[in-house]
């Protein structure tokens, strides 16, 4: 499944944030499986999400750690070409909405950056 071409707005998001890559996420350190634990804990951070243009790949139905992996495999298995431009690799961000509100089965979407 391709993911479909939005032109997003811009917006703020507050939370916890966390720099990361796929080598690091492959690893024992996995930083982003931490920052859910931080999540309980940790005082919030305000980010920018800068308005443009985004490949958005919709998960599967499932518990939400398992589909949140699969569709950034999706992501990565993805042509260039279907994408809709290159990646910009600068604002990546996934959308927990209420198709996510149960762990268990959750739906999640994925904005990609790019050009």
């Amino acid at each position: 499944m391709n993911p479909r071409a939005v032109q997003q707005e811009g917006f703020t998001v507050v939370g916890i944030a966390v720099r990361t890559s796929n080598a690091q996420q492959m690893t024992e350190a996995r930083p982003i499986g931490k920052q859910w634990e931080r999540l309980f804990h940790a005082g919030m951070t305000a980010k920018n999400v800068p308005a443009g243009r985004y490949a958005v790949f919709t998960s599967d139905r499932g518990p939400v750690q398992k589909v949140v992996v699969d569709v950034w495999r999706r992501v990565w298995e993805t042509q260039k070409s279907a994408l809709g431009g290159d990646r910009t690799y600068k604002t990546d961000f996934e959308l927990y909405d209420q198709r996510a509100q149960n762990p268990a089965d959750s739906v999640v979407d994925l904005y990609v950056a790019v050009r």
